[in-house]
């Protein structure tokens, strides 16, 4: 194995994302997120984080940005260029959730694991390597 097939990613899978499902027991679709990639090729996240934390650089500088705060930005930041889409999400009564920003946040806030568990995803190199996606696609 080389480097380039151990590191190489696809770049436009970086940027319009891939699908991540959930499997549910009940018998219901399966929720699926489009998720672009956190760094790698989508700079689209880096630029939006820039721009989010803009405002709050003096705090930051001399720490009194708090947590609570600094992951609000990096949310919306995730939810404005990580995010792209999803399929199947239902509200806890089971009403369908229209995918935009808003909701996502919104969703988010409620199900905090679901957040880190896409955002740690869209954060791995592996997702996006290039001999992964044409072995998936080949099946």
């Amino acid at each position: 194995m080389s480097l380039y097939d151990q590191f190489s990613t696809n770049k436009q899978a970086e940027t319009v994302g891939i699908w991540i499902k959930y499997d549910l027991e009940d018998g219901k679709p399966s929720p699926r997120f489009l998720v672009a990639r956190v760094g790698g090729s989508n700079i689209k996240f880096s630029k939006a984080l820039a721009a989010l934390m803009k405002p709050h650089q003096y705090a930051m500088q001399n720490g009194s940005l708090s947590i609570e705060k600094q992951n609000a930005i990096v949310l919306e930041a995730f939810c404005s260029t990580v995010l792209l889409n999803w399929e199947n999400v239902v509200t806890q009564d089971g009403a369908e959730l229209a995918f935009c920003k808003e909701n996502a946040i919104g969703l988010f806030t409620d199900l905090p694991e679901l957040y880190e568990d896409l955002k740690g995803q869209a954060s791995s190199m592996a997702l996006f390597k290039q001999q992964q996606l044409e072995a998936v696609a080949k099946n």
